[in-house]
């Protein structure tokens, strides 16, 4: 798990971090920041994600393998291997952090 610390905004607080898989392929995103904006870009080009569920504590200690309380919600999406992207987080205010769990789907 990551943990990514968000940039204080006029709008609200922000931070982008870039991916670049190995493989192409469905990933899943965990957040453990419930309403926190997210986005994924490809260069400019937005990617589609999709909410796919909030997660229960059984669910996230499964994915992880440890007890994880702190995972939230997962967003599904495309990526092909090689490609870099940026996922764009915020804004949201007072947070500071969000935690972030990036997994491959089979």
């Amino acid at each position: 798990m990551h943990v990514i610390e968000l940039v204080v905004a006029p709008d609200g607080n922000r931070a982008e971090a870039d991916f670049t898989p190995t493989q192409t392929g469905t990933y899943a995103i965990y957040l453990g920041t419930p309403n926190v904006g997210f986005a994924v870009a490809d260069g400019g080009r937005v990617v589609s994600t999709t909410c796919a569920r909030y997660l229960s504590r059984g669910l996230a200690m499964k994915l992880t393998g440890v007890e994880c309380p702190d995972l939230l919600g997962v967003y599904q999406l495309a990526l092909t291997g090689g490609t870099t992207y940026t996922l764009y987080f915020g804004p949201i205010s007072p947070q500071r952090w969000v935690r972030v769990y990036l997994q491959s789907e089979p």
